[in-house]
């Protein structure tokens, strides 16, 4: 399986200590899920490119978290998780067929009502 990115790319865009075996667990996942739902969908190469090193960023932050705020000696860290994904927003924001925005969200269904019975025979209507 090719990837779209190298480890040395994701870093660019996401200082992290992970081990490069790690970062590269996560451009497998990220070019698996771009893989089975972008390409072919007219994207320009260029912009699969971005998306899946953004993607694994984005999975990559999951185990490393971006610090929001950090100060050395008594103080606690506070950490960006999930809530602000700067690295999946971009990533959504290059998708402009709005397919990753959409995973994970529930299919809406919509019941019209539309099936009957007859008062007398029970058999079904609308045929």
């Amino acid at each position: 399986m090719a990837f779209r990115v190298t480890v040395d790319d994701v870093k660019v865009i996401f200082e992290t200590s992970l081990k490069a075996d790690n970062i590269e667990a996560f451009i497998r996942g990220a070019n698996v899920l771009i893989n089975d739902n972008l390409t072919g969908k007219g994207l320009a190469a260029d912009t699969l490119k971005e998306i899946e090193r953004n993607v694994a960023a984005s999975f990559a932050s999951q185990m490393d978290p971006l610090a929001k705020s950090e100060k050395i000696g008594d103080v606690q860290n506070q950490y960006i998780f999930n809530s602000v994904d700067p690295y999946m927003n971009m990533a959504k924001k290059l998708d402009t067929t709005g397919i990753l925005a959409s995973l994970g969200k529930p299919v809406a269904t919509l019941d019209l009502g539309l099936e009957t019975r007859s008062a007398n025979t029970g058999v079904k209507g609308g045929d």
